[in-house]
């Protein structure tokens, strides 16, 4: 079986709030296909991902590419600008 991927990914933003870029951790497969995202930052009273906020409650989102709902769950790391580097190799049981 070929070795899954975590990487930590960044994507730029204007300068909002002093902030110049969105950190994330993504999981791939083999391929480089994403299957996870974990996304920190602030979240709407509804649970979805904040885009805009820097305050409000803070979480870890996770989204789940299999349910493609980038309104809910941000998908940075398909973003053309991201730019991500390799942190484990594992086999997915392992990463999992």
């Amino acid at each position: 079986m070929m070795n899954h991927h975590v990487l930590v990914g960044c994507y730029p933003i204007p300068c909002f709030g002093g902030i110049p870029n969105h950190n994330f951790l993504v999981w791939t497969d083999a391929s480089g296909t994403p299957l996870f995202e974990i996304n920190g930052g602030a979240v709407n009273p509804d649970g979805s991902f904040n885009y805009r906020a820097i305050v409000g409650r803070l979480t870890a989102v996770e989204t789940d590419y299999a349910r493609h709902d980038p309104v809910r769950y941000p998908e940075f790391y398909l973003r053309p600008t991201s730019r991500s580097l390799l942190l484990l190799e594992a086999s997915p049981d392992e990463i999992a």
